[in-house]
């Protein structure tokens, strides 16, 4: 599962809530679930795999990959984002989920902003 986050604090702060995000949506709220299906961060995107070219100038800070908006291809990453292949699940700067539309408001009614992505899935 990806995550992608606007305006979040950087140093890995995206885990305790997308942490939360799983346990409530798919989990049930059974922390041991976590657990037994392995669930964790990946300390490089998958996305990155596939997209090399537009990873060349980003911040990578521990479970999340953060993007500035003034990051050349900063286009790509909104378009890879709002992709419905991937299907990422979408936080402002409080943790609050947002749709995917809410996201696009953002990104196109701010100049000076930072996008965090991450990524969570179990083994």
């Amino acid at each position: 599962m990806y995550f992608i986050g606007f305006n979040v604090p950087k140093n890995g702060s995206m885990e305790d809530p997308v942490e939360d995000y799983i346990l409530e949506k798919k989990l049930d709220n059974d922390r041991d679930l976590w657990e037994d299906e392995c669930w964790g961060f990946y300390d490089e995107l998958d996305l990155k795999l596939f997209n090399e070219e537009i990873f060349s100038d980003v911040e990578e800070d521990g479970i999340q990959t953060n993007i500035k908006s003034n990051n050349s291809h900063i286009s790509k990453f909104i378009k890879l984002s709002t992709s419905i292949q991937y299907g990422f699940i979408f936080f402002d700067q409080n943790f609050n989920v947002i749709n995917k539309d809410k996201f696009l408001d953002l990104t196109n009614n701010n100049q000076d902003f930072t996008i965090s992505i991450c990524q969570c899935s179990p083994e």
